[in-house]
């Protein structure tokens, strides 16, 4: 059976930039955590980053996956074109008011209905969110769960070559037939 994992971000790495402040010019943040396609960021939508470390997984308020060029290269060559849309994201340093460039803001279109427990029109999963192999087509390799979208599900195979980048971490989870 395959694995899957939950791509987040690595809680122990306070090191690494993060979003400390952004100006969304009226943009509906939400939009974004749903999977819903967007037409892109408002013109004078700005993100300010700390002044740490750079990463390839930029942490956030708003749960969005903000990557760097070399993350965004291995999830576009696991992703078909039409299953992302991707935004270069206007980044300043916070103490320097200078550009930071290299940040992606990257939206998963594709939603997969895997969710391996359901208990009448309720999902259920309380501990570790379960998914059904059988659901999840051969070949996807990045996708977010259509019973909670904010959830980003990576195939083992990408989930390999994003752990070494600074910045990620995963939650494997369990699979049922």
């Amino acid at each position: 059976m395959r694995a899957f994992y939950v791509l987040g971000l690595d809680p122990s790495r306070d090191d690494l930039q993060a979003i400390e402040d952004a100006e969304l010019d009226g943009f509906d943040t939400t939009r974004l955590a749903r999977g819903t396609p967007i037409e892109g960021l408002p013109p004078n939508a700005r993100f300010f980053v700390s002044n740490e470390s750079r990463t390839h997984a930029l942490g956030n308020g708003f749960g969005w996956k903000i990557m760097s060029e070399e993350a965004l290269a291995i999830i576009s060559a696991s992703a078909p074109q039409h299953d992302l849309q991707i935004f270069p994201l206007p980044v300043l340093n916070a103490v320097t008011n200078r550009p930071v460039p290299g940040y992606y803001l990257i939206n998963c279109l594709r939603l997969v209905p895997a969710l391996g427990y359901e208990a009448g029109n309720r999902i259920i999963y309380a501990h570790q969110i379960v998914v059904k192999d059988a659901s999840i087509p051969h070949g996807v390799h990045l996708f977010r769960l259509a019973e909670a979208p904010s959830h980003w599900i990576a195939s083992e195979h990408l989930w390999r070559q994003l752990s070494p980048l600074d910045g990620f971490d995963a939650t494997v989870l369990q699979t049922v037939p």
